[in-house]
């Protein structure tokens, strides 16, 4: 018999084939996803603000003309006041027996409501008249009977753009509603 030892083989490396991502590669995919979702909600938060000051430009667009209106049927002075967020309609009402009168302002009325903004959309008002500014319950345009109106500009915008829409009405009476370019 002959004694055969065995020797030991040397150890061959095995090579593993390793499949998968490290940890820096998963980290780095995320932060890359993470910013472009972070992109996309801030350009659908100002498209939203956008839509919101879109809304309000085509609502004023429609209501003073029929304040306007509204003036002549009734035979009546309305008035329209203007904050930074929120706008007023008011008609001046003549005590019987006196000639003098006041403004009051319009509650109960649906087409001429009273209307307060969300607090990202703005209204900046440019008239003639400054003694509107003085008086806190003088409105800033009034809608005569005659069909005339105080010349105005109103710019409505965003906190990120301070004027999207702009809003001028002539003392004729004539209301032009200017997009952007």
């Amino acid at each position: 018999m002959t004694n055969i030892s065995r020797q030991p083989t040397p150890y061959k490396a095995r090579k593993s084939v390793v499949s998968g991502f490290t940890l820096i590669e998963l980290l780095v995919v995320m932060v890359i996803i993470s910013i472009i979702i972070t992109a996309t909600l801030l350009s659908m938060h100002r498209l939203m603000q956008n839509r919101q000051a879109v809304t309000v430009a085509k609502q004023l667009a429609q209501v003073i003309p029929a304040a306007q209106q509204e003036a002549i049927l009734q035979l009546a002075p309305f008035g329209l006041k203007i904050s930074e967020h929120r706008y007023q309609f008011y008609r001046f009402d003549i005590k019987a027996n006196s000639t003098n009168g006041s403004w009051h302002l319009l509650k109960q009325d649906r087409v001429l409501a009273n209307k307060t903004l969300s607090s990202k959309i703005f209204l900046s008002l440019k008239t003639q008249a400054e003694t509107a500014e003085k008086n806190q319950q003088t409105p800033q345009i009034i809608f005569s009977p005659s069909g005339d109106i105080t010349a105005f500009e109103l710019n409505i915008g965003t906190n990120a753009t301070a004027a999207i829409f702009s809003l001028m009405g002539k003392s004729n009476g004539d209301v032009i509603l200017n997009t952007p370019k």
